[in-house]
């Protein structure tokens, strides 16, 4: 028995020094200081916990505690007197004793206190920060472009407009910073007619055929490429973006008998017509935060048609057509 309790003694002491080595307070006025670019401070030790502040490079704070891969600090107080307490992985910092703490102005300053009229509050009471996924809608008007005989659109004038659309942000250690992002987006619009009637033919009593055109229908469906400035404010900040993609153009048309005083004398049925073009969309906006997800979206879009050989909204032919269709849109942006 006595060969068979050493072991067993060595085991529990071996057990012991094992759990003592993850987790132990840290002695008194230990401190870290901030040795590498990145370095933030998340709710609890783990990489995907939500990111509270950003530490800048030579930042010292307070160490709490020592885990296993991670250090508990705590930030100290800026004029405000907001202390917060986290967590920063280890291989961010480096343990010093007694050196000097004082206040992490640059991070601290633009997360901690918000711009004036928005309130005073610190990074864990108002988590912000770009998401991995970003859902926008817009509600608007566009007009149609260019004011020549080759406008792709002539004899369509402005509309109301949706846009949808689902962004993807690559991410960054420091949720505030700007980001690069894809999207694909729709737009719809419906383009009203800014033209009369027109002649296309008649008969040997002076009676005339007109064209007749409905609405114009426009759906443009653009993949997006798009950069964002940093935040400016509480989950507010400026995007710029560049697309490419489809246009599905889509109206009916009618035909009508007229006397030459004017007089309808009969009307042909509706019939479809219907053509695809490449547009290329730039963009510019900004969201401005109501909370820490959501959002209200503000944009400008111009998506450029250059159409090469084309017909024109009543089938003449045109060697270049061109133009496009710019808008306006006020909608909200929602982050998942």
């Amino acid at each position: 028995m006595s060969c068979l309790r050493k072991p067993i003694k060595l085991i529990g002491l071996f057990s012991f020094l094992v759990h003592f080595s993850v987790a132990y307070a840290a002695p008194e006025e230990t401190t870290a200081r901030v040795i590498r670019e990145g370095a933030v401070l998340r709710q609890s030790a783990d990489n995907e916990s939500p990111v509270m502040m950003s530490l800048p490079l030579g930042a010292v704070v307070d160490v709490e505690e020592v885990l296993e891969g991670w250090l508990k600090v705590k930030v100290p107080p800026g004029k405000d007197g907001i202390v917060i307490i986290g967590f920063i992985n280890s291989s961010f910092v480096e343990l010093e004793r007694g050196a000097k703490t004082g206040e992490i102005k640059p991070e601290y300053a633009r997360a901690g206190r918000p711009a004036a009229g928005m309130g005073r509050r610190s990074r864990a009471e108002t988590p912000a920060g770009f998401k991995s996924f970003a859902l926008n809608a817009t509600w608007g008007t566009v007009s149609t472009g260019l004011e020549d005989e080759r406008e792709y659109y002539e004899g369509f004038s402005s509309g109301p407009s949706l846009q949808a659309g689902l962004r993807y942000f690559f991410r960054k250690d420091d949720p505030y910073a700007g980001r690069v992002f894809l999207g694909l987006s729709y737009l719809r619009c419906s383009l009203k007619v800014d033209m009369e009637p027109i002649i296309i033919g008649g008969d040997e009593n002076g009676n005339e055929f007109y064209a007749v055109f409905e609405p114009l229908s426009v759906q443009n469906y653009i993949f997006e490429l798009g950069v964002t400035t940093s935040m400016i404010m509480r989950n507010s900040y400026l995007f710029f973006i560049f697309g490419a993609g489809v246009s599905h153009n889509s109206g009916k048309i009618s035909g009508e008998w007229r006397t030459p005083a004017g007089r309808l004398i009969a009307r042909t049925d509706e019939e479809s017509y219907s053509d695809n073009q490449y547009p290329i969309r730039l963009k510019a906006g900004a969201v401005f935060g109501i909370t820490s997800r959501l959002g209200l979206e503000i944009d400008l879009l111009a998506d450029i048609l250059y159409a090469g050989q084309a017909r024109s909204s009543w089938g003449q032919t045109y060697a270049q057509s061109k133009g496009g269709i710019f808008g306006f849109g006020i909608g909200l942006s929602l982050n998942l």
